[in-house]
């Protein structure tokens, strides 16, 4: 009898260690993949790293931009793109069935060269006047009513800003259009009157970084990584609000209820959110309802908008607020 139950129990162990074997090694075996967006990467070590600490399952992120991200999507080379921004009607048809699910909350920012001035205010309708050509000189009487204490310089303004589509001239010129009035008729990066272009973030920055009296706008990640000066932003309170965690997460607290689409625009936000930066913008995961690892992507994406969330503040980028993230999460689990 004593020889029988050994036995059994040898059995169930072997039994029982052979599926902790399959399991270990399913898991060792299981990798999610994703590309796109810069913003997204600048966070991403913290999420992958996090990830594979609780989860056991590597994460492979390559920062491609944005368009070349989607292209691995759409062809299912990859799980997931990462996007600034909400995707355009052709983009959603090329992906095919893709949700887009909120996951990071950061901004845009307005950076400048300016010789003597570590503080500069400014406001949606003087940013479009400059980015079409109708202000041309840092001492502007428009410039400097937002500056008086400010020795603004009488040289010419350099305008700077991304030659290809992108998230962040998605959230520059929508903002724009919002606030500026006349000011911003018919205003996209296609039709500013006044500038040169540089290819994305990295392009945008060196050259704001090495042309005096210039002026652009890039991610905040980009901003904070390369040091640049940035602008305080006049919101819908009057105040001016400089880019940071805080002033975002300020303008993620005005979302009171997400669109089934779970698109959002928080650029602008009212009033009542008297601390918040107005050029503050959600980024998304873009992820196909048939994604072959579904099981693994869903884990990922819930630790990216659940503790995740908590890891993005040394790169500008925010916890997602409430209604956001529990929207976000309803989406994961409809995927």
């Amino acid at each position: 009898m004593i020889r029988k139950q050994s036995a059994r129990l040898f059995i169930v162990s072997a039994l029982a260690l052979a599926v902790l074997s399959m399991s270990t090694a399913a898991l060792a075996s299981a990798a999610v993949t994703g590309a796109g967006s810069s913003v997204a990467a600048a966070v991403m070590p913290n999420w992958t790293n996090g990830f594979l600490i609780k989860e056991g399952i590597t994460t492979t992120y390559t920062s491609t931009g944005v368009e070349a991200g989607l292209q691995k999507l759409d062809s299912r080379a990859v799980d997931f793109a990462a996007v600034d921004a909400p995707l355009s009607a052709e983009q959603a048809a090329a992906c095919n069935d893709c949700a887009q699910i909120p996951w990071l909350l950061t901004g845009v920012d307005v950076a400048y060269r300016l010789a003597g001035i570590n503080k500069l205010n400014l406001s949606g309708p003087v940013l479009a006047a400059i980015f079409n050509g109708k202000i041309t000189k840092w001492n502007d009487p428009k410039i400097a009513a937002l500056n008086p204490k400010a020795k603004l310089p009488g040289t010419k303004i350099s305008v700077i800003y991304p030659g290809e589509a992108s998230g962040q001239s998605q959230t520059f010129t929508g903002y724009l259009a919002k606030v500026a009035g006349k000011e911003s008729s018919g205003v996209s990066v296609a039709h500013f009157n006044a500038g040169t272009t540089a290819a994305g973030d990295r392009g945008v920055g060196a050259a704001i970084s090495s042309t005096d009296d210039s002026i652009g706008y890039v991610s905040a990640s980009y901003a904070g990584a390369a040091g640049l000066k940035v602008a305080a932003i006049e919101n819908a309170a009057g105040a001016f609000v400089a880019p940071s965690v805080e002033s975002f997460s300020a303008a993620g607290a005005s979302v009171k209820s997400v669109p089934a689409s779970g698109l959002l625009d928080i650029t602008d936000p009212a009033a009542s959110a008297a601390k918040a930066y107005p050029l503050a913008t959600f980024g998304y995961a873009v992820v196909p309802h048939s994604a072959p690892q579904k099981g693994f992507v869903e884990q990922f994406l819930n630790y990216a908008v659940g503790p995740g969330g908590n890891l993005g503040a040394a790169v500008e980028v925010a916890p997602l607020p409430k209604a956001v993230k529990t929207a976000a999460r309803t989406a994961i689990g409809a995927l």
